[in-house]
């Protein structure tokens, strides 16, 4: 299936909704590389971003009763409840300039279900075709392999940082994630 073909059939805007659990390979698809000239928009990676800049402006987080420098290399920092009502009011932020622009648009918004809906109905207001793509999940040791990579690559864990367990937390929250999308 050539995803770019199907989407050109379209004679509004399209807004994709990649939803799979971690390591299912939505960031891989919808790259930038795959997709120029579309808007993409990432909960994680504005949880990144953030995290870069309280991180050049020596800001920190509490985590597990201490006080660490903002890391957005580390899972405990990059989800910390903190960051939560920012990346929402900044992601609806953005979901609104978005879709007044009328312009193609890839929007991972996997952590973030409520923002999720907001979009789908904002996007519906301005006439888009909303397409959701699902990412059935596979076995724990295709989608740890992703996740170890990815993270690698500099890309989020789904574990903490300086942890001896890293395999065993990964393997439960992509469990966790299996059952809740099987």
């Amino acid at each position: 299936m050539n995803i770019q073909k199907k989407l050109k059939a379209y004679k509004r805007p399209v807004a994709i909704f990649p939803i799979g659990i971690s390591g299912a390979g939505k960031s891989y698809l919808f790259n930038k590389k795959n997709f120029r000239n579309w808007q993409f928009l990432s909960a994680d990676e504005m949880r990144k971003q953030l995290l870069i800049e309280m991180r050049r402006e020596k800001k920190h987080l509490i985590v597990n009763s201490k006080k660490e420098l903002a890391n957005p290399k580390d899972a405990a920092h990059v989800f910390h409840p903190t960051l939560r009502d920012w990346v929402f009011k900044e992601s609806q932020k953005q979901i609104n300039h978005l879709a007044a622009k009328q312009k193609n648009c890839v929007l991972d918004l996997t952590n973030i279900h409520l923002q999720r809906v907001y979009a789908f109905n904002l996007f519906r207001k301005y006439n888009y075709t909303i397409v959701a793509v699902v990412f059935r999940p596979r076995s724990t040791q295709f989608h740890l392999k992703n996740v170890k990579k990815r993270s690698q690559k500099g890309g989020i864990d789904l574990a903490p940082k300086e942890t001896h367990f890293a395999d065993k937390i990964r393997t439960k929250i992509i469990l966790e994630k299996r059952e809740l999308q099987v």
